[in-house]
């Protein structure tokens, strides 16, 4: 099991992320949040990565940004005048690839 500082701020920042995703199902403005949020959470992985030379499954890290781009596409759509079930949904599927994200991640030091 590794065990770094760094990583230990990668999953607490996993966490909050997780939290904030799921609230911008209910909350528009947790849908920008998400985005900051996600892109910290995206730096710190690559500076777990760089100072601890160990590589995430590369699903990890490529849905990852790619999530960033669906709450990013969910902003687009909800500035734009879309249905709001059609934000709605795009943030349910966000949230549920951040869950699995999640799970790729903690899984990722267990091998």
């Amino acid at each position: 099991m590794l065990n770094s500082p760094m990583l230990s701020v990668h999953y607490g920042l996993a966490g909050i992320v997780l939290v904030f995703s799921a609230g911008a199902i209910f909350f528009k403005e947790a849908r920008r949040v998400v985005l900051y949020l996600l892109a910290l959470q995206i730096l710190t992985g690559a500076l777990t990565w760089w100072m601890t030379h160990f590589a995430p499954p590369p699903a990890h890290w490529i849905l990852a940004v790619m999530t960033g781009g669906l709450y990013a596409l969910g902003n687009v759509f909800e500035r734009r005048g879309r249905s709001r079930v059609l934000v709605t949904f795009v943030a349910i599927i966000a949230t549920v690839i951040i869950m699995y994200i999640c799970s790729i991640g903690i899984h990722a030091l267990r091998l």
